[in-house]
C-alpha cells in the first residue's frame, strides 16, 4: 500500500536494506492505524447487524433493541440504538484517534 515513488525516493536519498525499511516503509505504512480505525467502524456495524438477526441468547443489544420493537416500546429502540452509537464512537474517539494521532506525530506526518 506504500506509493513506489516513497521507495524510489528513499533509495536516491541513500537508504537500503534495513534503513530502506525503517525510515521509508515503516513511515509510509502509518497508514495502517486509519486502516484499523476505519476496520473497526465496520466490524462494530457488523456486529450489531448480526446481533440483531441472531438475538438468540436474549442478551446484548441487539435481543434489546428487538424487544423494543415487538413491544412497540419506542422509547427503549431509540435509547439502544443512540447506545449503539456512543460506544461505537467512544471506541472510535478514545482508542483508535488517539493511536492514529500518535503515530502520526511520531512520524512527522502532521497532527499535534
Amino acid at each position: 500500500m506504500i506509493p513506489p515513488l516513497y521507495q524510489r525516493a528513499g533509495r536516491m536519498m541513500g537508504a537500503e536494506g534495513w534503513r530502506l525499511y525503517r525510515f521509508v516503509m515503516v513511515r509510509g505504512a502509518s497508514a495502517l492505524a486509519s486502516s484499523l480505525r476505519q476496520g473497526f467502524g465496520f466490524a462494530w456495524r457488523s456486529l450489531m447487524g448480526a446481533e440483531m438477526i441472531l438475538h438468540a441468547d436474549h442478551d446484548g443489544l441487539g435481543w434489546l433493541l428487538e424487544m423494543g420493537r415487538d413491544n412497540n416500546a419506542i422509547a427503549q429502540v431509540v435509547a439502544v440504538m443512540v447506545l449503539m452509537v456512543v460506544i461505537g464512537m467512544a471506541v472510535d474517539r478514545l482508542a483508535f484517534a488517539r493511536v492514529e494521532k500518535r503515530i502520526a506525530a511520531r512520524f512527522g506526518l502532521g497532527g499535534s
